[in-house]
């Protein structure tokens, strides 16, 4: 005799979560702190993680001081409510902050920030053309298996689209980058920060 089937119930494990926040500062407030990108561009080098025509601050790691206070507690408030969400434990200080411009054929390796615990950027100055922000599965384990479909498990990335004035916040294991794409547009600029 068969029996009939059952139902089962699926668990989904260990998702990563990034968090998207559109219009986190305002077409002034970004273009108040292009005025400070402009002022600080002095202190642009080249980096490991940026190929082509490209440069940041990333050695000062202090870029968030010279901006509207507002910014950074907002920023402060942000985080502290992600990491409620994803339950990681924060002292909710800034370990580093920093912006990147990359100019037309640039593109940005796939890396993350050790000894931090969340990261986050700002899309400052970008367009249609800006490559977009990709996100790796971190699960090492992906390529033992034949993939037929992509879903939230199975996928090899997640791309966002740049908007100026979004925020985005992710843990700061999580590997990002252009995923070997090209910038296209003139300009684009973004700020990284990390949290601890």
């Amino acid at each position: 005799m068969i029996q009939k089937s059952k139902k089962g119930e699926l668990h989904k494990l260990f998702p990563t979560c990034v968090l998207e926040v559109q219009d986190f500062l305002t077409q002034q407030e970004c273009k108040d702190v292009l005025q400070k990108v402009k002022e600080d561009k002095k202190n642009l080098k080249k980096h490991n993680s940026l190929l082509g025509n490209a440069a940041t601050t990333y050695l000062e790691q202090n870029f968030l001081s010279k901006l509207n206070s507002a910014i950074q507690s907002s920023l402060l408030e942000v985080g502290k409510k992600y990491s409620e969400i994803i339950g990681f434990e924060i002292q909710n200080t800034f370990d580093g902050s920093w912006f990147n411009i990359q100019n037309k054929n640039s593109s940005l390796k796939k890396h993350n920030h050790p000894m931090s615990t969340i990261s986050g950027i700002i899309y400052i100055q970008c367009d249609k053309d800006s490559f977009n922000t990709y996100f790796h599965n971190p699960n090492p384990m992906l390529n033992f298996t034949k993939i037929n479909k992509d879903t939230e498990s199975s996928v090899d990335w997640v791309a966002f689209k740049p908007k100026i004035g979004t925020l985005l916040l992710f843990p700061s294991w999580l590997q990002h980058g252009s995923n070997f794409t090209k910038n296209k547009s003139k300009e684009r600029i973004v700020i990284s920060f990390n949290i601890i």
